[in-house]
């Protein structure tokens, strides 16, 4: 899945748009190694096809605009499977991970516990990493390997760097959003 990804990539990058999270985390959650993480559906999510229908309603994701393989796996006639579906909540449920969402909202919205969803962000952080290996051996441009470099180390806290400039230098800091808001100043006391 990786080295078609890349080659199409490689082959006419400009023709499919910036690299975005959902790309990478699909092509991780599609993997043989994604597969092997268990995250299984629940029967109301079976019987409703939810994941296809939210891939279907999303605006920003256009099946037939990806590289292949994506398309490909994306755009099953006769509907998407049980394993795409699957395949699918990994990919949604690791994007929103990323997003500035609070942890029990992510908790509420896929019906599973943040001890979990950590688990499937590291193992698509060593995924992305290891794809974005393969992108660079492969003769995908550097700003290509970043966006997936950058999407894996963003992974395994659910972090989105931010920078700070000052005069002296620059320095990049992490804010790890889904648990460390509000932020509130504390007295002498120790009390906030």
């Amino acid at each position: 899945v990786f080295a078609r990804w890349i080659s199409a990539r490689v082959a006419d990058d400009a023709a499919f748009g910036p690299i975005t999270p959902f790309e990478v985390l699909a092509l991780c959650a599609f993997s043989a190694d994604g597969a092997l993480f268990p995250l299984p559906l629940t029967a109301a999510e079976k019987r409703d096809h939810h994941f296809a229908r939210e891939l279907a309603s999303r605006g920003d994701i256009r099946a037939d605009e990806l590289p292949a393989p994506l398309c490909e796996l994306l755009t099953v006639y006769g509907g998407l499977g049980e394993a795409a579906q699957t395949a699918l909540k990994k990919a949604f449920l690791a994007e929103y991970w990323i997003s500035a969402a609070p942890t029990a909202d992510v908790e509420e919205g896929y019906r599973t516990f943040a001890g979990t969803v950590a688990n499937l962000a590291a193992h698509f952080s060593w995924l992305a990493q290891a794809l974005a290996a393969c992108a660079s051996a492969l003769g995908m441009d550097h700003a290509g390997v970043e966006a997936v470099s950058l999407i894996a180390a963003r992974l395994p806290d659910g972090v989105l760097p931010f920078f700070f400039n000052d005069a002296a230098t620059t320095e990049i800091y992490t804010l790890p959003l889904h648990d460390a808001l509000p932020i509130c100043g504390c007295g002498r006391d120790g009390e906030c």
